[in-house]
């Protein structure tokens, strides 16, 4: 179907009071906080680099708690758990173990990538994941 202003519109579409088609509602960006949740994998890390054999996996659930695991030949599996707060950007960890918060920024995140950065022992160490499936 045709419109008064020349553009091709679908019959069943929604439409304003004078004819004209009904824009769709704007589309809200997910917050880091739901782009969060899932299960993540490291791929790339630096300071300290993380060896090739050793696979890092973090966890983070909808209600608040985290799991970060670590599995290599040396050591074994490995597992901390705690709980974390988003606020903008910056994720805030608090291990069950431990009183300290841990503050690491997302300074990427996708559906897919998250990469995050910290400051450890003076440096700064920066964590690349990907969403496991």
């Amino acid at each position: 179907m045709m419109s008064s202003w020349g553009a091709v519109v679908a019959q069943d579409q929604k439409r304003v009071g004078d004819g004209r088609p009904l824009a769709p509602p704007p589309r809200e960006k997910p917050s880091t906080h739901e782009l969060l949740v899932g299960e993540w994998q490291a791929v790339k890390t630096s300071n300290p680099a993380v060896p090739k054999l050793v696979t890092v996996t973090v966890r983070f659930n909808k209600n608040g708690t985290f799991e970060f695991e670590t599995n290599d030949a040396k050591y074994g599996i490995r597992q901390q758990q705690g709980t974390y707060e988003v606020s903008g950007k910056v994720v805030s960890l608090k291990y069950t173990n431990d009183n300290k918060f841990y503050s690491l920024l997302a300074e990427e995140i996708t559906k897919e990538k998250l990469v995050t950065a910290s400051r450890v022992d003076g440096g700064r160490s920066r964590y690349e994941y990907i969403r496991k499936k």
